[in-house]
């Protein structure tokens, strides 16, 4: 059940608030005690890493070693999304592109 909070107290206390989000609690947000907005903590639905995702991790480990490129050691995370993104027909977004170059055949791949 969500809290009720003024926005006095939302001003205020925001940190604390905040705090407590991170801990799943919800707010309704109160102005002259009118509700006027909601604040609820952000859940995401998490992919497995399952056989598909190892097929695809193989899939784009032979695509950036046929680049000429070394197999990203200490990038390996990088590619594990890569698969796990590939596994479930997603794009992949990043902020960097250029660890994803040779796999771009594979999958989409957004720069952000």
């Amino acid at each position: 059940m969500a809290r009720e909070i003024s926005q006095r107290e939302l001003r205020n206390n925001s940190g604390e608030i905040m705090r407590q989000l991170d801990h799943g609690e919800s707010f309704v947000v109160t102005r002259n005690g009118v509700p006027v907005g909601e604040l609820s903590p952000l859940t995401f639905d998490t992919l497995p890493f399952d056989d598909g995702s190892a097929r695809a991790y193989g899939r784009i480990y032979t695509a950036i070693v046929a680049t000429g490129r070394r197999a990203p050691r200490p990038r390996a995370v990088d590619v594990l999304i890569a698969a796990t993104s590939l596994a479930a027909e997603l794009p992949l977004y990043t902020r960097n592109v250029n660890d994803f170059r040779g796999i771009e055949q594979l999958l989409t791949i957004v720069g952000v």
